[in-house]
């Protein structure tokens, strides 16, 4: 789409060169609302999701630079639960480098 500027830098969102694309497994429900059951990592690791506390869409779907955040708690086995900003931009998922 002509006009599209990435918003990759601002906002938090990380920028490409920063990023660590994962695999996520999730379901939409009817009213639109996504629900992260799962992360991958590269190198193996699954992380089930234990809830998403948070939401927001940023950008604009006319210019097509949209990009959800979405905070993350997950389950870890005989360990407190952790939390982790993950986005998803144009159908890949992806969270930053650490």
């Amino acid at each position: 789409m002509s006009g599209r500027h990435s918003l990759a830098g601002t906002n938090g969102i990380p920028l490409e060169a920063g990023r660590t694309y994962l695999r996520v497994v999730s379901e939409c429900a009817e009213d639109g609302r996504v629900r992260v059951d799962e992360v991958l990592w590269p190198d193996g690791r699954r992380f089930p999701a234990a809830s998403t506390t948070h939401v927001r869409t940023l950008g604009r779907w006319e210019m097509g630079n949209v990009v959800e955040q979405y905070e993350v708690a997950f389950k870890r086995p005989g360990r407190r639960e952790v939390r982790r900003t993950i986005w998803w931009e144009r159908g890949r998922w992806f969270t930053s480098q650490s």
